[in-house]
């Protein structure tokens, strides 16, 4: 008969084959069938039982991704100890502190069922060296994984031009390039779109996404302009207002001599009054179709047309000047 007595206020144990770490006094007594040729033998031995050492295996959802774009770290603490051939035990409790080279990242994320979860979005654009360490509980040591590369990737956007100009119920290309940096290709899809053309205007880019994979591109963008962007108000030309007072200056070296001959003034304000609206006239289409030189003399119009690329939550624009004219 076998009894195992803890001296570290533990309980008795029995019938198992894994103790906790701790200093134990095992007790053998053979106690005899046969009471009159043998006497029972008691015999006493201690022990201490140290703590065990964890595997820890370290991995990650991705290992090129795009800056601020999330990466899922997971942790699998486990222990060959009490399994049986060829498996493992995973271990429920501890900690485990996530490592960027020597840098803390996630600290004393809980381990519940042998995994410990980190995901985080704030890598930099580099190649990281993560790795995972077990804090280590009253029975199990601290231990360290193995190591995880991850690379964090960024885009750039290289214009063939600054400014554009086309004219209305037209079409116009511009070209570009989107490129992936500290990588030769894109982690993710990056998505492609414009904001700041004329109202009615529409735009197409080939290609529209940029695919995950692929690696630097030449983007090509067609723009359509509708006839309605000539309709601006003109900037220029001889303002209709001051037409009463044209005819006033025109009057005023007759006032005189329309004072003394009142027949003939209403006959003579009529003819005036034609012929100054006939010169006003004549110098609006005149300021209409000379001053701006555009498209039926409106003024040319400048517009800031944004490219956007757009990869999860990381996103990168530029822009250049379309005139319309």
């Amino acid at each position: 008969t076998t009894t195992i007595n803890s001296v570290a206020n533990q309980p008795v144990i029995a019938g198992v084959t894994v103790l906790p770490a701790g200093s134990y006094t095992i007790k053998a007594v053979f106690t005899p069938t046969d009471s009159t040729d043998y006497a029972t033998q008691t015999t006493t031995a201690s022990y201490s039982v140290g703590l065990a050492t964890p595997l820890v295996a370290l991995s990650s959802n991705s290992s090129q991704l795009f800056g601020q774009n999330p990466v899922t770290f997971t942790a699998t603490v486990s222990t060959t100890i009490g399994a049986a051939p060829g498996t493992v035990t995973y271990l429920n409790g501890g900690t485990v502190n996530f490592l960027d080279g020597t840098n803390v990242i996630g600290t004393n994320i809980p381990v519940v069922n042998g995994v410990a979860t980190f995901t985080t979005s704030s890598l930099t654009v580099a190649a990281h060296t993560i790795s995972a360490q077990f804090n280590g509980t009253t029975n199990y040591n601290a231990a360290t994984s193995n190591n995880v590369t991850v690379t964090v990737v960024d885009f750039n956007f290289s214009l063939n031009i600054t400014s554009a100009t086309l004219q209305p119920n037209s079409n116009g290309v511009v070209t570009f390039t989107v490129a992936p940096l500290n990588g030769t290709t894109f982690p993710a899809d990056v998505i492609l779109s414009l904001t700041g053309l004329p109202a009615g205007s529409t735009y197409s880019f080939s290609p529209s996404t940029l695919l995950a994979g692929s690696g630097s591109q030449t983007v090509t963008l067609t723009l359509n302009i509708p006839t309605t962007a000539a309709l601006q108000k003109p900037s220029n030309g001889f303002p209709t207002k001051y037409a009463p007072y044209a005819l006033a200056l025109l009057l005023l070296p007759f006032a005189g001599r329309l004072r003394k001959n009142s027949k003939r003034l209403s006959r003579i304000l009529t003819i005036l009054v034609l012929v100054v609206a006939g010169i006003t006239a004549s110098i609006g289409m005149t300021g209409c179709g000379a001053g701006a030189g555009g498209f039926f003399g409106q003024s040319p119009q400048t517009y800031t047309v944004t490219i956007t690329g757009t990869s999860g939550t990381l996103s990168h624009s530029t822009t250049f000047t379309l005139t319309i004219e």
